[in-house]
């Protein structure tokens, strides 16, 4: 009998919604264990990628939640609004587009795929780019889970980006990797 490979289908949704077929599945898998070593944003970024993030939507459907709709903006919270559509981030995410011009000088997009999966790409740049992604839905995630949601503030995502930078760099150092470390965060680390 031969093994028959089929799609995930966290892959079949995500094309679904993002109505997108020209996404690298290897690499948006793979990304979270390239960018980072700390297992909590593997794993994290893991549950993005597999929906598995307990959105309003989600837990509507599992009848744990009476409204599907969002907390906050009184839209269907499913995983797109969660992380980038709700009216909560829009400022938080113009913000962090900003910033990111003003650290790194990529003129990137910051496209829904691109909050979510992160770039496709495998340059130092595109790896601390990602990471920031990855520590920003961590942050995002953390507020909307509270019953108060707080304002999704970017200067305090900056401090928590900062202390998790200290985390790469301290493991980096015991690994004896720091020359690494430098090159894919130092720009970033510096001017933090």
């Amino acid at each position: 009998m031969k093994n028959v490979l089929k799609t995930p289908p966290c892959i079949l949704k995500w094309q679904s919604q993002l109505q997108t077929e020209n996404l690298v599945w290897k690499n948006i898998f793979s990304n979270p264990f390239e960018v980072c070593h700390e297992s909590e944003l593997q794993s994290f970024q893991y549950k993005v990628i597999h929906r598995i993030i307990p959105c309003n939507h989600w837990l509507n459907i599992m009848n744990i939640k009476d409204s599907p709709l969002c907390t906050f903006c009184k839209k269907d919270d499913d995983f797109v609004h969660f992380f980038a559509k709700c009216n909560r981030l829009s400022k938080f995410w113009i913000s962090f587009a900003k910033w990111w011009i003003r650290v790194s000088g990529d003129e990137g997009s910051l496209d829904i795929q691109t909050i979510i999966f992160g770039a496709n790409c495998v340059s130092n740049h595109a790896k601390a780019f990602n990471y920031c992604l990855i520590v920003a839905k961590m942050y995002i995630y953390s507020l909307k889970m509270k019953i108060v949601c707080p304002n999704i503030d970017f200067y305090n995502f900056l401090i928590i980006l900062k202390e998790k930078l200290i985390t790469e760099e301290t493991n980096a150092i015991i690994m004896d990797n720091y020359e690494n470390f430098d090159k894919k965060f130092g720009f970033i680390h510096q001017r933090l």
